[in-house]
């Protein structure tokens, strides 16, 4: 990439990335001028064979004078190094590169957000730090660090780039009245030494310091003298809501949303060690997993889900598997532990086991549009969670499967499941799910949004309700309350469901619902 017209604190105009196409492990380089690429790739080569003693087999890059010379290519064929280019104006051939490039290029833009421009070679390293640390579905759920390392990453050290760091001054470089800290911008981790790059505005510079302490709710473009962080550090992002309140009301909104901030600090933590079991018999060792599965176990059998019926010998019969995953709450606890029977349906043969399979989902601007209505018009929004959604569904062919592991009858080991009812996994299970549940709303008076299927709507007169559904998680919101705890007895009277009350927390987005407003925050999900 590059070259960028503003040049790094180093001098560099250029950017070099090398991917492991395996892992998308990433390794990046600053560069001066494009002719140092050949030496760089020769660092690269050095540096990854000599760590994971392993070749080198194969280089692909585009066509540019800078991969492609005689120098360069005289070096790859001694080492044996087969060489790919990719056609002139034929970008899409070496897709991995040109969308890692710009990944991140993108990122970078958004961590510098109003530091100096000349920061980015350091925005660009730690983007490329941060993203072989991130989960990839190249090599499922690993993140490249730990495919190209064979370990976890830690990432408790990981912080905000730009915010505001006081880092340590050791008594040796001080005299006795001098000040203890230095004021700093945090700029990434240094890969030669354990600890953190500091920018440092006094002397325009980068240095590496062990001892430093981070104020993350703050980065440095709003900074000010004083280090106590107050109410005017997050008013402006309200300035047009709160600007009709009391400084009591607008402080109280302001500690709300402050302390929200704060709560999600340690979600990377939280999220990095759920722990969650690959395979039965690992699962069948914990408590807390064997008593999931009962869990789910007695459920499909509450549901009649199935008959036992002797194996049938002229039918495909399909396998099942148990999956496993933790829920967290909003601020990134352990809610509980899900343990789900999921059918294999990769093994259906269509126009036999299944035919049709399409089930909409709710789109996101739907989702934010009923959020954006109920905060101007002063609705609350209610949540409602079906339990088990798709083992509601009707089947209409005839589907048997294995037993699910740990449940086997005794004396009927050789029996298979016959479905009567569907079960996640199978081809047709969200569809099945969808027409159930879009009936039942259409037998009720509700009728589909022109613009979003999953959207119904109810007009009764002066009052009216709006129920939006993404799979298993509905939203209610209307304009008299006493109505809308009518339609959510009726639901939970006809599905079993869970009343989750004020939204809360819905496809990854934090919900605070107050009086004057609705605040969104995706922290959780990003």
């Amino acid at each position: 990439m590059g070259p960028f017209q503003t040049k790094s604190l180093g001098g560099a105009s250029y950017v070099l990335t090398f991917i492991d196409d395996y892992s998308r492990m990433t390794f990046g380089y600053l560069l001066e001028h494009k002719d140092q690429t050949f030496d760089r790739f020769k660092d690269f080569k050095a540096l990854v064979e000599n760590q994971t003693n392993l070749k080198i087999k194969m280089l692909r890059s585009d066509n540019g004078g800078e991969y492609n010379n005689n120098e360069f290519n005289a070096f790859c064929a001694k080492y044996g190094i087969k060489r790919q280019f990719t056609i002139p104006y034929t970008t899409q051939q070496n897709g991995v590169a040109e969308r890692k490039n710009r990944t991140i290029m993108e990122m970078a833009r958004c961590m510098l957000g109003n530091l100096p421009s000349f920061l980015w070679g350091e925005a660009m390293n730690t983007a490329i730090y941060t993203l072989n640390r991130c989960p990839t579905k190249v090599v499922e759920g690993k993140t490249p660090y730990e495919a190209w390392t064979g370990n976890k990453p830690n990432i408790s050290h990981l912080r905000v780039f730009g915010c505001e760091a006081f880092s340590y001054i050791i008594s040796e470089r001080r005299k006795k009245l001098d000040k203890r800290a230095e004021k700093c911008i945090f700029m990434g981790y240094d890969n030669q030494h354990r600890g953190y790059r500091l920018y440092s505005p006094s002397y325009r510079g980068v240095f590496v310091s062990r001892d430093v302490k981070f104020n993350e709710l703050l980065d440095e473009s709003a900074s000010k003298e004083d280090d106590d962080l107050d109410d005017s550090l997050v008013a402006p992002i309200w300035l047009d809501i709160n600007a009709d309140k009391s400084p009591q009301e607008q402080n109280s909104s302001t500690q709300r949303i402050t302390r929200s901030m704060t709560l999600n600090k340690s979600l990377f933590a939280k999220i990095d060690n759920k722990n969650e079991p690959s395979s039965f018999a690992e699962a069948s060792k914990q408590e807390s997993w064997k008593e999931a599965m009962k869990v789910e176990y007695e459920a499909l059998m509450k549901n009649e889900t199935w008959d036992l019926v002797p194996y049938p010998n002229e039918k495909n019969v399909i396998g099942n598997k148990w999956i496993y995953k933790v829920k967290f709450n909003s601020v990134g606890d352990i809610e509980k532990y899900k343990a789900r029977l999921v059918a294999k349906g990769f093994a259906q043969k269509y126009g036999v086991d299944y035919e049709e399979t399409f089930a909409p989902v709710a789109k996101m601007p739907t989702v934010r549009i009923i959020l954006a209505l109920s905060a101007a018009q002063g609705w609350k929004v209610f949540q409602l969670d079906v339990k088990s959604a798709f083992l509601n569904g009707d089947l209409d062919v005839e589907i048997f499967m294995t037993q699910p592991e740990g449940f086997i009858v005794e004396g009927k080991e050789s029996f298979v499941c016959k479905l009567k009812k569907s079960l996640y996994g199978l081809k047709q299970a969200p569809r099945a799910w969808y027409k159930k549940i879009s009936r039942y709303f259409a037998d009720i008076g509700f009728s589909k949004c022109f613009s979003d299927s999953d959207l119904y709507v109810l007009n009764q007169g002066k009052d009216v309700i709006l129920i939006l559904l993404y799979v298993d998680d509905l939203l209610i919101t209307e304009n008299n309350d006493e109505i809308i705890q009518e339609c959510i007895s009726k639901l939970k009277a006809t599905f079993e469901m869970i009343d989750l009350g004020l939204l809360h927390y819905y496809l990854g987005m934090q919900v605070y619902q107050y009086k004057d407003f609705t605040y969104l925050s995706q922290s959780k999900y990003i």
